[in-house]
Order: C-alpha cells, then sequence, then structure tokens
C-alpha cells in the first residue's frame, strides 16, 4: 500500500493540507504501508522554494514523517535518483501526451496550441472509499481540461495521474473538493488503459460559521506556521486534526498520533463537513501543556528567545512547573515575558489597593524597596538585578517592616509586572532592565 501528500507550494501549509497529510500518514502506519511527499509545483509563476521549505518544515514539527520524498534519495527501478517534483519530470509527462495524441484521446486546440484530454464517454463513475459510487455526467465537468500548455508544461491533471502511476500510488486520499478532479483524472487513466487507485475523499473543512474554511480566511486563522507562532503545540495539532472528520474507534477524545495510527481506518471517516472549532484546539492545546514534561515546555518556550530577552537557563524544573500552573499554553507564557521586557508596559497602581493589607505598609514597603534598588550596582555590570540580590532586599524589608509574606510578594508582585499572582518574582527580576524595574517601582510611590 502507497500513499502520497501532494501540495502545491503556492502557499504555507495550510491546517486543511496538514489534516490530509495527518490522513495519509496515519493510514498508511495503520496498513503497514509507505507514505510519500511530492511536491506538485506544475504552476511555475506562483510555487515558490519558501512555501515548499514551509510545507516540509511545519509537517516535521507536527511529527508527519515519509518514506520516500524531495529531501529522501530514493532510486527507480533503472537506478536512477527518484524525483519528487513535477518541475523535474516534465519528459515524462510530454511522452503520455504525445501517447494520448497518437491514439486520439488527445487533441492540440488550435487557439493556443495546448493539448487537450478528448471526452470518449457520456459518464465518468468510480468508488470511494467514503462516499461510495460517485458518478458525473461527463458534460457537467465543463470544457475537456487542457492536459499540457503550449511551453510543454503539464498541468495538474496530467502530472497528477502521471505520476501517481509512476509511483505506484495505491490509494489516493485528498480532499471532497478534488471530487470533481477525480473524475477527470479517471477519465485520463481510461485513455490510458491503466487501472484505477482506491479513492477516498475528505469531507471538508467548515469554518465557525459553517462555511469552508478559507486559505485566506479573516475568521479563522489557517496557517499551520500561524498556530505553531501562537503557541499551540503540535500534539494538540495532531489530536485536533485527527478528530476533523474521523473518530476513534473507542470514542477516546485524546491520544498521541502513534496511537491513532494504530486504530486509523478509512471506514470512520465522516461524510459530512468537519467544524473548526478553536475553542476545542484550545482545550486540546491546554490539556497537553498541563501534562507535558518540564523539558518540552523548555524546549517550546526556547521560539520565545528571539522575542524578548528570556534567559531560559535561570529557570529550574520547578519554576517552569510554576508556568504550567499559573498559564494554559505556551502562548501565555510568551505575552507575559513581552509584557515584562516591554518598556511601554505600565502597571495599575489601583491594582494595590484591591491587595488584601494595610496601603499605608504597602507604601512603605514600594518606598523602601525603590531607595534599595535604585543606587544598588548590579552584580557583573549586567543591566539586572541578581536573584540573590533581590532575596536579601526583600528579606531586609519584610524583617524591618514587619511585613506578612503574602502581602510583601503580592504587593512587589503587582507594582512590577501588573497582578498579584504569578511565576516567582526572584526568577523573573533578573530578566527585567533595572531602568524598567526602577521606572515601574517609581510610580507607586
Amino acid at each position: 500500500m502507497r500513499v502520497r501528500f501532494a501540495p502545491s507550494p503556492t502557499g504555507y501549509l495550510h491546517i486543511g493540507g496538514a489534516r490530509t497529510a495527518l490522513f495519509n500518514y496515519l493510514y498508511a502506519k495503520s496498513t503497514g504501508g509507505k507514505l510519500l511527499l511530492r511536491i506538485d509545483d506544475t504552476d511555475p509563476v506562483r510555487s515558490k522554494k519558501e512555501f515548499e521549505e514551509d510545507i516540509i518544515l511545519q509537517l516535521k514539527v507536527l511529527g508527519i514523517n515519509w518514506d520516500e520524498g524531495p529531501d529522501i534519495e530514493i532510486k527507480n527501478s533503472q537506478g536512477k535518483v527518484q524525483s519528487y517534483r513535477q518541475s523535474e519530470r516534465l519528459k515524462l509527462y510530454q511522452a503520455v501526451a504525445e501517447k494520448l495524441l497518437s491514439q486520439g484521446s488527445a487533441y492540440i486546440d488550435p487557439d493556443d496550441q495546448s493539448i487537450r484530454l478528448k471526452y470518449q464517454q457520456d459518464e465518468v463513475t468510480f468508488n470511494d472509499k467514503i462516499y461510495g459510487t460517485v458518478s458525473f455526467p461527463v458534460p457537467s465537468l465543463g470544457p475537456e481540461p487542457v492536459i499540457m500548455k503550449a511551453d510543454g508544461r503539464a498541468t495538474y491533471h496530467l502530472g497528477s495521474v502521471v505520476d501517481d502511476l509512476d509511483m505506484e500510488i495505491s490509494d489516493v486520499i485528498r480532499g471532497q473538493d478534488h471530487l470533481t478532479n477525480t473524475a477527470k483524472h479517471v477519465l485520463i487513466l481510461n485513455a490510458l488503459g491503466e487501472k484505477l487507485p482506491n479513492f477516498a475523499h475528505l469531507p471538508l473543512i467548515l469554518g465557525s460559521d459553517g462555511s469552508k474554511l478559507s486559505k485566506r480566511a479573516e475568521k479563522d486563522p489557517v496557517l499551520v506556521r500561524d498556530f505553531i507562532k501562537q503557541g499551540y503545540l503540535p500534539e494538540a495539532i495532531n489530536n485536533f486534526l485527527a478528530l476533523l472528520g474521523w473518530s476513534h474507534p473507542e470514542n477516546k477524545e485524546t491520544f498521541t498520533i502513534d496511537e491513532a495510527a494504530q486504530v486509523f481506518s478509512l471506514d470512520r471517516i465522516h461524510k459530512a463537513g468537519a467544524i473548526f472549532d478553536r475553542n476545542k484546539l484550545n482545550w486540546f492545546n491546554e490539556k497537553y501543556f498541563k501534562s507535558a514534561d518540564t523539558s518540552k515546555i523548555y524546549s517550546y518556550l526556547k521560539t520565545y528567545e528571539s522575542n524578548n530577552e528570556l534567559k531560559l537557563k535561570d529557570f529550574t524544573d520547578e519554576e517552569i512547573k510554576t508556568f504550567q500552573t499559573e498559564y494554559n499554553s505556551i502562548s501565555e507564557i510568551g505575552t507575559f515575558f513581552d509584557e515584562i521586557f516591554n518598556e511601554d508596559f505600565t502597571t495599575d497602581p489601583e491594582k494595590i489597593n484591591e491587595i488584601e493589607g494595610d496601603n499605608g505598609e504597602k507604601k512603605e514597603l514600594l518606598k523602601t524597596f525603590y531607595n534599595f534598588i535604585k543606587d544598588l550596582p548590579t552584580e557583573d555590570g549586567s543591566s539586572c538585578y541578581s536573584k540573590e540580590q533581590f532575596t536579601k532586599i526583600c528579606n531586609t524589608i519584610k524583617n524591618s517592616l514587619k511585613l506578612s509574606p503574602k502581602l510583601l510578594w503580592q504587593t512587589l508582585r503587582t507594582a512590577i509586572i501588573g497582578r498579584p499572582s504569578g511565576p516567582d518574582l526572584k526568577s523573573i527580576i533578573p530578566l527585567i532592565k533595572r531602568d524598567i524595574l526602577i521606572h515601574r517601582i517609581s510610580k507607586h510611590i
């Protein structure tokens, strides 16, 4: 059994494309077959290297790996390295186009010199593993399709059919929106006298308003790279995508990609469209975030290091666990870091008054703290105070003013980061520039 994911590199990887790749991956793993990644770059104008690189990168981030593809050298039966980019396979398509011309199954369009498939039947029928028997009156498919342009480049229709034959694809699994394309491909296969592969068309992914999830949707984000940047974990994305049109045989909601592969089958794919529910994705993300081990959280946090001055080495496993307790996603932590490193971020003096305790004591605490830090030299000449300096100052203030630990930490935390609870301040303080720290405290005295 051989399946393929064949994206066109005319844009960044779309969440619908990722779902198609995932289902092909799960089917290959569940049957002991192979998954091929093929780049269908028949459009030289819109196809770009950066899009191909993004497709490969995001699939790897999600853990969707392939057995053959443009980054894996596989030799064909003639001992030559197999190409998995259509732009490198033009001679193969030209030979098939010539065959169709010679047998009268195609003709040259006198207007533009392109080669068109000649319709030779009134109805086209094929079996689909999800939708059953599918039939189209051939006239409903529109004009006879161009299979090769005048410049010798194959169109999607011819390239896809020829590559599936050459690469011995047994099962073509793609979106429901390809049904009419499949009908045209069946006509080409019939003209060539070739056996049809098995077809399975996945239900559409619908937006929150019930309409088709567009590649350029404004209401619902659709690019995998954006979800990753927003802090969604690959495990959560995979789990969410697996349930967009498929159901677990034991009705489980949470499972890994490997666990899904053990029980995946096409007969559990639904025909109806699947609603892209952002709240459900958030639920999965929080669940995986809360249960992840600290090393994984640490690695995810590193994605934010280039956007702020986070010193990950300053955090212990216990402190990273605190982040998991206080926040529900990597993106929430990222937002917090963006705030504490942002010179324009301001804390609300009124929030100090909401803390339980004597307001006079809070004022005195902040004045004393300010006087300690404004002229205190930092260790090693850095722009931040050390954890040890900060701890010593706080202990001195607590003892001299006879403050409860709760009042001390909640007041300082609110003045510095704008909220009375959160990660341990002793780990946060060394990350904040002294000028920012002094400025924030000065606004409360």
